[in-house]
């Protein structure tokens, strides 16, 4: 046929972005495959279609199949069709094609041979369709299937050449062309100038599909167009037998039901099934009950009664433009709507199915795979009923599942698919193997998915954690002295009492016995110094040890250097992990409910009560000592609230006195330890061990959810459960995060080694003023 010639109407490729190339390697495709592409490229270079190229653009070869069983070679374009700047040619709609045919009787349906191919490429485009297959490098001459402006470009032709003619007894719907008469003779005449037409452009037909003087259906024309209607003239009032049969228990086939039968299949068979449209005659609309309106009597005064919702207005300025009477008509003889508004709506079907291209890259997989030769060539020679493997229309199958070749980035790309998609739903690792393993199967698959789902980020940060508890239960030491150990916190949200509306706790950790202080807000470190002091250090010397948590006074430059200079070693518990202090977490809440229940209805009288509350749990009996923290500090059991009798205790000798002291205090070591051990034991079976370490990439948890410093949440309910990753930091040798300088207060000149040396007054990040520290200005 050779190449077309140029008529104005070459089609162009513009790009978004022309210094941007489009070059993507060749898909896999088996071996039969290869021929017929090598056959269908050669026909194409010998039509003079084609020619060879050498351009930056390359896009990948599709073969699919036909219904015949032949191959069409297609080109898949979809990166050059993101880049292409959209024609807004119209396309035009089917319903208004079909309302011109008006009351014609003859038609003939034209369709053009290979339509696309007869329209040239411009000149500075024909680069862009290059094409890549295994075996060489190609660009199109004409325009080619698959790209995006590609329909448009084919319809502005058509409506060119064809203009004197259309909307008279032309329409033209991409490359099928209608012509429609109302007689015989204007039909002769309208074909013949359509011809002279095609002839002068030199456009060709492909007889085999074009119908001529068709009087009986349309439905050549409206099956490519993929509009079908199966209205027919008083269907209701013929088919209303038949319905009546489908009520329960009345089921009984009469000569009713066989004429009504019959006349269906008649009218069915009969033209026209659809009628079509005489504008010059008056129009009558039958509606009944359904989604997109309704059948009520009331319809009829809408367009007198006085409109008051936003629907009403919708929809009465869509109905003035029209002429038309509202008449109600009862449901039994309004038996058309009726029985139209009943049809049944078929369900939407879906099958597990793959993608031409992914199935291909499945085929392929299976020449990758050494390990699948053997079987593929047995099954092929020797089928065997009942055999694992199969071979069936190209496919290789493991009992019925689509066997999966040894391709990584193929098998990650089907987890993705089964696992991360709409459909996977980011199932479980147990749901999403029961998922894959319906249709594909390949060796060692279960392992694949388990270790998917696990890495899956999405999985990670959303879902609930549901594994044990990471780390085990770590007790802290018990103390070998009272008072060497000791743990402090503070209860803080009080109302104003005394002016007081804060509790320091500390507790020793081996006796249970605590001092509660009352403090004020705002309080600093040197404050809480003074009244540690006044109330602790007088009392007990200095403690071996703090446990606390990570408040700014206790990890203040000011408290760490105090407790250094006592010799005391701070523990800091982790953040927001109370747990690490449990004591402390105990005695406040212990605390908390002795004080609700003495001032529940003065809570602003608290602070009378602190000193009672205190003593009432220093001489409370706990279980895990077997004894009350008094006894435990002071060897004798606390004073009852009496007057004291004379003789009620004997005078023991101071020996003896010390002897009972040690044996109390040993066995009291016995309890704890063992009660700590049972602790530990129940803890760990909700628990894993999981070790960290420096520089290391993890996901954060966010508790209290409502947190707000490090992320914002949209909506709380759909929020991310973890964040990050972030990376593990560095840790000082106190466990502590190393702090960074916000600020350099003061500025000083020292004498060191007989040289000037600049020193700065530095304030720290999360530091009170009082924690600056004199920093050499080298150093910083």
């Amino acid at each position: 046929m050779g190449l077309p010639p140029t008529r104005g109407h070459d089609h162009h490729i513009p790009l978004k972005d022309e210094s941007q190339a489009i070059k993507l390697r060749p898909y896999r495709y088996p071996t039969v495959q290869k021929n017929v592409i090598e056959h269908m490229v050669q026909e194409m270079k010998d039509s003079g279609v084609i020619r060879d190229n050498n351009s930056s653009f390359a896009s990948p070869v599709v073969l699919v199949k036909k219904k015949d069983g032949t191959w069409r070679l297609c080109i898949d374009y979809r990166q050059l069709n993101k880049l292409t700047i959209k024609d807004k040619f119209s396309i035009p709609l089917v319903e208004e094609l079909l309302d011109e045919l008006g009351k014609a009787k003859f038609f003939s349906k034209l369709d053009l041979r290979s339509g696309y191919h007869q329209i040239r490429m411009a000149n500075a485009d024909i680069h862009k369709t290059a094409f890549r297959t295994h075996h060489g490098h190609f660009e199109f001459l004409v325009m080619p299937f698959g790209l995006t402006n590609a329909p448009s470009t084919f319809q502005s032709l058509m409506n060119h050449i064809f203009q004197p003619f259309l909307r008279k007894f032309v329409l033209v719907f991409f490359d099928d062309i209608l012509i429609y008469s109302e007689n015989w003779d204007s039909h002769i005449q309208h074909l013949h100038q359509v011809f002279k037409v095609l002839e002068e452009h030199q456009l060709f037909l492909k007889l085999s599909k074009c119908d001529f003087a068709a009087r009986q259906e349309l439905r050549g024309f409206l099956g490519l167009t993929g509009y079908y209607r199966r209205f027919i003239r008083n269907y209701g009032i013929i088919a209303k037998p038949l319905p009546d049969l489908l009520k329960k228990n009345n089921f009984h086939w009469n000569e009713l039901a066989t004429a009504a039968f019959e006349q269906l299949k008649t009218s069915m068979t009969s033209a026209p099934v659809l009628a079509l449209p005489d504008f010059d005659k008056l129009f009558v609309v039958e509606s009944d009950a359904s989604h997109l309106g309704i059948d009520h009597e009331s319809l009829k005064y809408m367009l007198d009664q006085s409109t008051h919702t936003h629907a009403q207005h919708k929809w009465l300025v869509q109905m003035m433009q029209y002429d038309f009477e509202i008449q109600y008509r009862q449901g039994h003889t309004n038996v058309v709507a009726d029985v139209l508004s009943r049809q049944p709506v078929a369900e939407l079907l879906t099958n597990s199915v793959f993608s031409t291209d992914l199935l291909a890259r499945i085929q392929q997989s299976w020449e990758q795979d050494k390990s699948l030769a053997g079987h593929i060539t047995k099954v092929k020679s020797h089928p065997m009923a009942g055999a694992k493997f199969t071979w069936n229309s190209g496919q290789f199958r493991r009992k019925g599942k689509l066997v999966v070749g040894a391709d990584t980035k193929l098998r990650r790309e089907l987890l993705e698919l089964f696992h991360s998609s709409s459909g996977g739903g980011h199932s479980g690792m147990d749901a999403t193997t029961k998922r894959i393993a319906a249709v594909l199967y390949w060796k060692g698959m279960k392992k694949a998915v388990r270790q998917f789902v696990r890495e899956c980020s999405v999985c990670q940060q959303y879902k609930y954690d549901n594994s044990a508890y990471p780390g085990l239960l770590q007790p802290l030491p018990l103390p070998k002295r009272i008072w060497t150990d000791i743990s402090m916190d503070f209860i803080e949200g009080l109302p104003k009492s005394g002016g007081k509306d804060v509790i320091l706790v500390v507790v020793d950790r081996l006796s249970k016995y605590n001092h509660f202080i009352a403090l004020s807000h705002p309080f600093s470190a040197l404050q809480v110094a003074q009244v540690f002091l006044d109330s602790i250090y007088k009392l007990h010397g200095a403690p071996e040890s703090i446990v606390s948590d990570r408040d700014k006074v206790f990890i203040s430059k000011f408290w760490t250097e105090l407790l250094k200079l006592m010799g005391t070693k701070l523990k800091l518990s982790t953040a927001y992990h109370p747990q690490t202090d449990g004591q402390t977490e105990i005695v406040n809440r212990s605390l908390e409910t002795y004080l609700r229940c003495m001032c529940g209805e003065c809570p602003k009288e608290w602070l009378k009560w602190l000193p009672l509350a205190e003593w009432w749990y220093n001489t409370s009996y706990h279980t895990s000592a077997k004894a009350t923290p008094y006894e435990i500090v002071y060897g004798q059991p606390a004073p009852l609230h009496r007057p004291y009798l004379p003789g009620d205790s004997s005078v023991a000798a101071i020996d003896r006195s010390l002897q009972a002291r040690e044996a109390t205090l040993k066995l009291l070591k016995f309890h704890l330890t063992r009660a700590q051990e049972r602790m530990k034991a129940q803890a760990d079976k909700k628990r894993s061990d999981r070790a960290f370490e420096i520089a290391d990439m993890v996901y954060l948890k966010l508790q209290p959810y409502r947190q707000s410093s490090v992320a914002t949440r949209v909506n709380m309910k759909l929020c991310t459960r973890f964040y990050g990753p972030y990376k593990l930091p560095m840790f000082d040798s106190d466990g502590l995060i190393a702090k960074e300088p916000v600020a350099v207060l003061e500025r000083r000149m020292v004498n060191r080694k007989g040289k000037p040396v600049t020193q700065v007054l530095v304030q720290w990040s999360n530091t009170y003023p009082e924690d600056s520290t004199w920093e050499t200005w080298f150093d910083l």
